[in-house]
């Protein structure tokens, strides 16, 4: 199974040197839908708005450079993302664009960083470089603090340790198919709205056929059963 990967490096020096395109255009080079609005969707997301996107990407800052890469990873819908410290530059608004768009986020995040709130907020396994090699502790952060404290006052206990750990990983994926889940149910739900609008744009219109009554009751029917799905998803969530 191949998987697709987006970088987002330490240094994005690279992606803007020399280039004086704008923030709307340098998009455009890295997206298959060249229009505007579909490349507004995402700028958008990273806090460009309006005559923002025409600013040269020479003279941004450097929380510009990397809410505009981060819009750029997004665009490209990869299964993993590598962060180098991310957070880096970035300001209060745009950390929490970030987290918010990275919660959102279906695929794998595999990020370095010395952001412990960042750390805390997003990461579910965490990988201690160590002088004797790496430590995978499958656990959130404050789970894998509270293992260290134990660990350094010498009264941890591993099978207690072990089951935290199992615990914490059985929530996070039970919390992610729920998530999956729900955002699925809005996805049709969506589409199904816009397909009873449509009907009922051609109702006004006088175009109507034998069929479109029973469509659209069956549409209706199907509108009402996603939304008791969605609200069944949302009383499982803890």
């Amino acid at each position: 199974v191949s998987i697709t990967t987006s970088y987002f490096p330490h240094d994005n020096t690279a992606y803007f040197d020399g280039c004086e395109d704008s923030i709307l255009d340098w998009m455009r080079q890295y997206s298959k839908d060249q229009t505007e609005a579909y490349l507004r969707g995402f700028l958008g997301k990273m806090l460009f708005s309006n005559e923002a996107v025409f600013k040269p990407v020479n003279v941004l800052s450097g929380g510009e450079k990397a809410r505009l890469t981060f819009a750029k990873l997004m665009l490209e819908k990869s299964d993993l993302l590598i962060l180098d410290e991310p957070t880096n530059h970035l300001d209060a608004p745009s950390r929490e664009v970030l987290d918010e768009a990275l919660s959102g986020y279906d695929g794998t995040v595999l990020c370095v960083s010395h952001d412990r709130y960042f750390v805390k907020k997003l990461a579910n396994r965490i990988f201690e470089m160590r002088t004797d090699g790496t430590f995978d502790f499958k656990g959130d952060y404050e789970t894998f603090c509270e293992y260290k404290n134990k660990k350094a006052a010498g009264n941890g206990a591993p099978e207690n340790q072990e089951k935290a750990i199992s615990d914490n990983q059985n929530d996070y994926e039970k919390n992610k198919e729920l998530r999956n889940k729900k955002k699925n149910a809005e996805r049709k739900l969506a589409e199904t709205e816009k397909e009873i609008n449509n009907m009922l744009n051609a109702i006004e219109q006088g175009i109507i056929t034998p069929m479109t009554k029973k469509r659209l009751d069956a549409l209706e029917e199907k509108h009402r059963n996603i939304e008791t799905e969605i609200i069944k998803e949302k009383m499982k969530r803890p």
